[in-house]
Protein backbone atom coordinates (compact mmCIF):
# COMPACT_ATOMS: atom_id res chain seq x y z
CA UNK A 1 0.00 0.00 0.00
CA UNK A 2 2.76 2.47 0.95
CA UNK A 3 4.63 1.62 -2.27
CA UNK A 4 1.51 2.36 -4.34
CA UNK A 5 1.02 5.72 -2.64
CA UNK A 6 4.70 6.54 -3.17
CA UNK A 7 4.44 5.63 -6.88
CA UNK A 8 1.35 7.80 -7.26
CA UNK A 9 3.06 10.75 -5.56
CA UNK A 10 6.19 10.41 -7.71
CA UNK A 11 4.09 10.14 -10.88
CA UNK A 12 1.97 13.11 -9.88
CA UNK A 13 5.07 15.21 -9.09
CA UNK A 14 6.63 14.39 -12.48
CA UNK A 15 3.36 15.15 -14.29
CA UNK A 16 2.88 18.50 -12.54
CA UNK A 17 6.47 19.53 -13.20
CA UNK A 18 6.16 18.66 -16.89
CA UNK A 19 2.74 20.23 -17.34
CA UNK A 20 3.87 23.51 -15.71
CA UNK A 21 6.71 23.73 -18.21
CA UNK A 22 4.35 23.10 -21.11
CA UNK A 23 1.74 25.66 -20.01
CA UNK A 24 4.33 28.27 -19.04
CA UNK A 25 6.18 28.01 -22.35
CA UNK A 26 4.74 31.25 -23.75
CA UNK A 27 6.70 34.22 -22.48
CA UNK A 28 7.58 37.58 -23.99
CA UNK A 29 9.67 40.38 -22.49
CA UNK A 30 9.17 44.05 -23.40
CA UNK A 31 11.27 47.14 -22.65
CA UNK A 32 9.28 50.36 -22.28
CA UNK A 33 9.70 54.09 -21.85
CA UNK A 34 6.93 56.37 -20.64
CA UNK A 35 5.65 59.09 -22.95
CA UNK A 36 3.25 60.57 -20.38
CA UNK A 37 2.84 59.93 -16.66
CA UNK A 38 0.28 62.16 -14.97
CA UNK A 39 -1.73 62.20 -11.76
CA UNK A 40 -4.92 64.10 -11.03
CA UNK A 41 -5.56 64.64 -7.33
CA UNK A 42 -9.00 64.83 -5.74
CA UNK A 43 -8.45 68.56 -5.11
CA UNK A 44 -7.96 69.16 -8.86
CA UNK A 45 -4.17 69.38 -8.90
CA UNK A 46 -2.32 67.85 -11.85
CA UNK A 47 1.21 66.49 -11.56
CA UNK A 48 3.31 65.31 -14.48
CA UNK A 49 6.16 62.92 -13.73
CA UNK A 50 9.47 62.53 -15.56
CA UNK A 51 9.84 59.84 -18.18
CA UNK A 52 11.15 56.52 -16.89
CA UNK A 53 12.05 53.12 -18.31
CA UNK A 54 10.84 49.70 -17.21
CA UNK A 55 10.34 46.20 -18.51
CA UNK A 56 7.63 43.61 -18.20
CA UNK A 57 7.21 39.92 -18.83
CA UNK A 58 3.99 38.61 -20.35
CA UNK A 59 2.75 35.06 -20.00
CA UNK A 60 -0.67 33.69 -20.88
CA UNK A 61 -1.85 34.19 -17.29
CA UNK A 62 -0.03 37.19 -15.86
CA UNK A 63 2.01 40.32 -16.48
CA UNK A 64 4.96 41.01 -14.20
CA UNK A 65 6.81 44.31 -14.14
CA UNK A 66 10.49 44.70 -13.30
CA UNK A 67 11.31 45.19 -9.65
CA UNK A 68 11.72 48.82 -8.60
CA UNK A 69 9.42 49.82 -11.44
CA UNK A 70 6.67 52.27 -10.57
CA UNK A 71 4.25 49.76 -12.09
CA UNK A 72 5.45 46.89 -9.89
CA UNK A 73 3.46 48.09 -6.86
CA UNK A 74 0.65 45.70 -6.08
CA UNK A 75 2.27 42.59 -7.55
CA UNK A 76 1.54 40.94 -10.85
CA UNK A 77 -1.46 41.61 -13.08
CA UNK A 78 -3.92 38.87 -14.02
CA UNK A 79 -4.47 38.64 -17.78
CA UNK A 80 -8.16 39.07 -18.63
CA UNK A 81 -7.76 39.08 -22.43
CA UNK A 82 -4.83 38.19 -24.72
CA UNK A 83 -4.13 37.50 -28.36
CA UNK A 84 -0.71 36.99 -29.89
CA UNK A 85 0.75 35.42 -33.01
CA UNK A 86 3.02 33.46 -30.64
CA UNK A 87 0.17 31.61 -28.94
CA UNK A 88 -0.76 28.23 -30.38
CA UNK A 89 -3.57 28.34 -32.90
CA UNK A 90 -3.83 32.13 -33.07
CA UNK A 91 -3.09 33.50 -36.51
CA UNK A 92 -5.07 36.73 -36.63
CA UNK A 93 -2.68 39.01 -34.74
CA UNK A 94 0.86 39.86 -35.74
CA UNK A 95 1.56 41.41 -32.34
CA UNK A 96 0.69 41.06 -28.67
CA UNK A 97 -2.60 42.51 -27.41
CA UNK A 98 -3.76 42.13 -23.80
CA UNK A 99 -5.77 43.56 -20.94
CA UNK A 100 -4.74 42.79 -17.37
CA UNK A 101 -5.60 43.97 -13.88
CA UNK A 102 -4.96 43.61 -10.20
CA UNK A 103 -6.95 44.93 -7.26
CA UNK A 104 -6.55 48.67 -7.98
CA UNK A 105 -4.74 48.92 -11.32
CA UNK A 106 -5.53 48.14 -14.94
CA UNK A 107 -3.33 47.91 -18.03
CA UNK A 108 -4.01 47.55 -21.73
CA UNK A 109 -1.40 46.80 -24.37
CA UNK A 110 -1.69 46.90 -28.15
CA UNK A 111 0.88 47.29 -30.91
CA UNK A 112 3.69 48.41 -28.59
CA UNK A 113 1.63 50.94 -26.60
CA UNK A 114 0.92 50.34 -22.92
CA UNK A 115 -1.83 52.20 -21.05
CA UNK A 116 -1.84 52.03 -17.25
CA UNK A 117 -4.41 53.42 -14.84
CA UNK A 118 -4.55 53.51 -11.06
CA UNK A 119 -7.44 54.91 -9.03
CA UNK A 120 -7.33 55.48 -5.28
CA UNK A 121 -9.37 57.73 -2.94
CA UNK A 122 -7.06 60.73 -3.40
CA UNK A 123 -5.95 60.56 -7.05
CA UNK A 124 -6.04 58.98 -10.49
CA UNK A 125 -2.77 58.16 -12.25
CA UNK A 126 -2.40 57.38 -15.93
CA UNK A 127 0.66 56.31 -17.89
CA UNK A 128 1.24 55.96 -21.62
CA UNK A 129 4.39 54.08 -22.61
CA UNK A 130 6.01 52.86 -25.83
CA UNK A 131 7.39 49.34 -25.66
CA UNK A 132 9.55 47.10 -27.81
CA UNK A 133 9.77 43.32 -27.63
CA UNK A 134 13.09 41.92 -26.50
CA UNK A 135 14.38 39.51 -29.12
CA UNK A 136 16.75 36.77 -28.06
Amino acid sequence: MKNNILKILVTLTIFLTFSNNVFASYKEVYFCSTEKDIALSSNGGIKEYESHKFKFQATEKEIKFSENSKLDFGGSFKVTYMISSNLDGVNYSKHLVFDAENKYRRISFDDGKLLFSYVNPSSVESILASCERFEL
